[in-house]
C-alpha cells in the first residue's frame, strides 16, 4: 500500500497505543526503540544504531519524517517532540514504519553499490592545507555534510560525527558496505589518523558531488497550504518511490503521417 499524503499515519502522543509491544519498548527503553526504528526503516545494523544514534531522537525523526515525505518543520516540529517528548517520539517512529514498512534497501556488498568518486579525487597528497584545516576542523565539516545530505540546518547537525555522516552518506546513495566496521569502528580506531579522517570527509564531498543530492530527499513540486491554513508555498520532499515515472511513447503508439507529395 503506498501512501501519496504527507502527514503522520500515528499520531505523537494518541497514536502511542496503537501497538501495545512499541508503547511498552517506547517507554520503558526509548534508545532502544529509536535504533529499532532506524534498524527497520532503511536495514542498517542494530548494535551500530544503538551506539551512534540512540541518542539522536532529532536526527532519526528527521530521517525518517523526509524519507516518508512527511511534512513538517525541523525547529517546530522534530526539536522540541524529540527534546520533550522522546518516549512519545521513538514509538511513533515504530508504529510509522510498521504502518508504511520499510523505506531504503540496506547494500551490503560494495560491488553492487561502489563509490563513484575515484580514490584520486580524496588523496590526502592532492591538497594538504585543506588536509590540514579539515582535520583539525572535522566536527565542523561533518556538520555541513550532514547538513546537506539531509537538507537540515546546520545547527541541527552540529552534534554529528564522521561515523554518521559516512553511515548517512551510504545509505542515501545506496552505497555497500559493513555499517560496524566501515562506518563505526574503523573512523573510531583511526581518529588521531588525520589523513584517515579527511580521506572520509573528503569522499563524502566527492560522492555529493558527482551524484548531486540524495534521490530519497528530492525536490520535485511546490505546493501551496492555502486549504490548510495560510497560504504558503513551501517545498514538498517525496520519495522515489512515489514519483510517477514518465514512460516513452512505444512505437505502436506513434502515428506515422506520411506527408503528400507536391505535384511539380
Amino acid at each position: 500500500m503506498s501512501y501519496t499524503e504527507d502527514i503522520w499515519q500515528n499520531e505523537l502522543i494518541c497514536g502511542c497505543f496503537n501497538n501495545p509491544i512499541n508503547c511498552l519498548i517506547g517507554c520503558f527503553c526509548p534508545a532502544i526503540a529509536l535504533s529499532l526504528a532506524k534498524s527497520r526503516f532503511d536495514g542498517s545494523d542494530f548494535c551500530f544504531n544503538c551506539v551512534c544514534f540512540s541518542c539522536s531522537p532529532l536526527l532519526v525523526r528527521n530521517y525518517i519524517r523526509q524519507g516518508y515525505g512527511i511534512s513538517g518543520r525541523v525547529g517546530c516540529g522534530d526539536c522540541l517532540t524529540s527534546a520533550f517528548c522522546p518516549h512519545c517520539v521513538s514509538t511513533q517512529l515504530l508504529n510509522e514504519i510498521d504502518t508504511r514498512g520499510p523505506k531504503i534497501v540496506s547494500v551490503q556488498n560494495e560491488q553492487d553499490g561502489p563509490f563513484l568518486a575515484p580514490e584520486r579525487d580524496y588523496s590526502c597528497s592532492g591538497d594538504m592545507i585543506d588536509c590540514c584545516c579539515v582535520t583539525m576542523n572535522n566536527q565542523l565539516e561533518s556538520a555541513g555534510l550532514y547538513s546537506l545530505l539531509l537538507t537540515v540546518p546546520i545547527w541541527v547537525a552540529y552534534g554529528t560525527n564522521v561515523c554518521q555522516v559516512r553511515h548517512m552518506t551510504r545509505k542515501l546513495y545506496g552505497i555497500g558496505g559493513n555499517d560496524c566496521m566501515d562506518d563505526c569502528v574503523w573512523p573510531t580506531l583511526c581518529f588521531c589518523n588525520c589523513c584517515y579522517i579527511y580521506k572520509i570527509i573528503q569522499n563524502v564531498r566527492c560522492e555529493v558531488h558527482y551524484r548531486g543530492n540524495p534521490p530519497v530527499f528530492k525536490m520535485i513540486q511546490m505546493v501551496n497550504t492555502a486549504d490548510h491554513g495560510p497560504s504558503v508555498i513551501r517545498p514538498q520532499y517525496i520519495p522515489v518511490s512515489y514519483v510517477p515515472q514518465t514512460t516513452s511513447p512505444s512505437p505502436s503508439n506513434i502515428d506515422i503521417v506520411q506527408e503528400p507529395k507536391k505535384l511539380s
